[in-house]
């Protein structure tokens, strides 16, 4: 338990001290698989709803289970382990980054910019910023990213180590990119 706060502390400091990775950072990347799993799988679309799940649910173990595995063989190895736990909690955490993303909305709603305001929350909701209050839309962005990006991460990983918390930041991409009922996914 001892060395799961340490990791915990160390990788937040090294969160808030580095930031995420400017050149590649691997949700990124994890989105890019995604896309090229989900185009490869399209033309298979049929009317059958157990098809259609049959093959999303394909697609979830195609992307989760080699990633989750590796991060369990490699917790499996006590020095090396701990390194990568490290590494691998300060990837799956957000904390700098949102930070980064909402403290220049709460300047210039404090300068009054609203436009300024306005277009620096479209780059942190989905919704259309036009019909938003935007103090309150950076609020919820803030509330729910911080327990996307930190706080259920941190949770996951206390629970279940590596696996646990690569398994749950792995299936926030997924919930963001097929997670919604529209005419693609229904």
């Amino acid at each position: 338990m001892l060395e799961t706060v340490l990791i915990i502390c160390v990788a937040l400091l090294l969160d808030w001290w580095l930031g995420e990775p400017k050149r590649f950072h691997p949700l990124v990347g994890f989105g890019y698989l995604v896309n090229k799993v989900e185009s490869s799988f399209r033309h298979l679309n049929s009317a059958s709803h157990l098809r259609q799940l049959t093959l999303g649910a394909l697609a979830v173990l195609i992307l989760i289970i080699p990633i989750s595995g590796a991060a369990y063989l490699i917790s499996l190895a006590p020095y090396l382990s701990l390194v990568v736990s490290l590494v691998i909690v300060t990837l799956c955490i957000g904390h700098k980054s949102l930070h980064d993303h909402t403290q220049p909305i709460a300047e210039a709603l404090l300068a009054g910019n609203n436009t300024q305001a306005r277009l620096l929350t479209s780059r942190i909701v989905s919704r259309d910023p036009a019909t938003l209050n935007i103090a309150n839309a950076s609020i919820e962005s803030i509330l729910e990213n911080g327990s996307d990006s930190v706080f259920a991460a941190l949770f996951w990983f206390i629970v279940a180590g590596i696996p646990g918390i690569v398994i749950y930041r792995l299936s926030n991409p997924l919930d963001a990119m097929w997670g919604y009922k529209n005419e693609q996914y229904l």
